[in-house]
């Protein structure tokens, strides 16, 4: 057996992480090992020559057996807690009596048992077990000071009595070493996967720092430059024709100010809420163009010529509303920053079980420094060819959603000479 093979071994004991908190898992430890200890004692009592105890460690056996089965299982941790701590003070208790009273090693498993319950148990069930354990002790304690007789003396000679201690010392010191050993294990675990989870906030916190300084810069300018056009419309009088350019403008930056927003909004929802999708196999033809007639207009106004080579048997699989945002930020960069009377092709085609979407265009293209910025929010927003106000916010949009629907996303680009990126889904 390989080490992963003992590991998952072990973790379908303890139960995993993920499932059940630390305590439980330490319960469920303590439960294993207690009934390891407990499967080596039954048959040394009988070799020794204790059948009523035996017989008590057996029964003791079954109760930790269902104490940990009704946690591990049944996910009713307190029950087994406390059916546990009840199985345990039972069997010390009748322990006592059947292994020599204060000559045995009674007390010892006493403690044992205390510091075993207190390990899992909530901290304001610790009085509670304490006043237990303090009252079984005095009484069983009373009991053989009152009544001697009911203390039998299972020791034949010195010899036995010595070996019952230590091997009840020995099973004690075991337990805790182990017990310890696993507490500081899973604490130094976890407490780097917090400090592993805290610096992963800080670094996006500070990347939505700075993606919302940049959007709202990026925000202000298309509002500013509508404030200023509606200023100047109210105050100075103008020519038709110059009505006609400012309304233009007007325009540019009001659609520029909406596509931001809807990509800001876009974001936080995915930031917040988180996204699920809904994946399903479709015909890729024609929900993309719902997303190409949308973009046309803004492509005919800058005399862009916009060409798309999508067979109508294109299928792919993936969340309809997810691809039409990708694809949908993609061509609109590609007409941004591609200059008048450039173009931008959309291509799609199925490869092998593959479907592969490429969006290319002769535009800008991006410096070698960008490239490997694209995804991030580390790329500085651009402007386009005409002046429009751009933000890398849509290219992080269309990695978070192309991964979401378990698809590639890829670019390659010359600067200057234009991009194309590349879209790969399962088909």
């Amino acid at each position: 057996m390989n080490v992963s093979n003992i590991r998952n071994f072990w973790y379908r004991i303890i139960g995993d992480k993920e499932e059940f908190e630390l305590n439980s898992r330490i319960f469920h430890y303590i439960c294993f090992f207690g009934m390891l200890a407990l499967l080596v004692n039954i048959p040394l009592n009988h070799f020794i020559g204790f059948p009523i105890l035996t017989f008590v460690l057996i029964a003791s056996l079954i109760g930790v057996f269902l104490s940990y089965y009704i946690s591990r299982f049944m996910h009713r941790q307190s029950l087994g807690i406390l059916f546990f701590g009840l199985v345990c003070n039972c069997l010390f208790t009748l322990n006592y009596f059947f292994s020599s009273g204060i000559n045995g090693a009674g007390l010892l498993y006493f403690l044992l048992d205390f510091f075993l319950i207190i390990t899992v148990v909530p901290k304001k069930q610790y009085f509670f077990w304490l006043i237990v354990n303090l009252i079984l002790v005095v009484a069983v304690m009373g009991i053989e000071y009152e009544f001697p007789y009911l203390i039998k003396n299972q020791y034949e000679d010195r010899i036995d009595r010595f070996y019952d201690l230590f091997i009840a010392y020995f099973i004690t010191l075991m337990l805790l070493v182990l017990l310890i050993r696993e507490i500081w294990k899973n604490y130094f675990l976890e407490r780097r996967a917090y400090e592993s989870k805290a610096r992963e906030l800080a670094k996006l916190n500070e990347e939505k720092n700075k993606l919302f300084s940049i959007v709202a810069h990026d925000l202000r300018s298309p509002l500013l430059s509508i404030q200023n056009y509606l200023e100047s419309l109210t105050s100075v009088s103008f020519t038709n024709e110059e009505k006609n350019v400012i309304n233009q403008k007007l325009l540019e930056n009001t659609v520029a100010a909406n596509e931001m927003m809807d990509n800001l909004l876009t974001w936080v929802k995915t930031q917040l809420n988180g996204v699920e999708p809904h994946l399903v196999r479709f015909n890729l033809s024609e929900d993309l163009k719902t997303t190409i007639d949308l973009c046309q207009n803004m492509a005919e106004n800058k005399k862009i010529n916009l060409y798309v080579d999508v067979d109508d048997s294109v299928i792919i699989l993936a969340d309809k509303e997810m691809i039409k945002v990708v694809t949908r930020n993609l061509i609109i960069n590609a007409i941004k920053f591609t200059s008048i009377g450039g173009y931008v092709i959309v291509k799609a085609e199925n490869v092998d079980d593959k479907c592969l979407i490429r969006i290319t265009d002769n535009g800008m293209g991006f410096s070698s420094q960008d490239q490997k910025d694209v995804f991030s929010h580390r790329l500085k927003s651009k402007t386009g060819t005409k002046n429009e106000k751009g933000t890398a916010l849509g290219l992080i949009i269309c990695r978070d959603y192309t991964l979401l629907q378990k698809g590639k996303i890829a670019m390659e680009s010359k600067e200057g000479m234009g991009t194309t990126f590349t879209l790969t889904f399962s088909a």
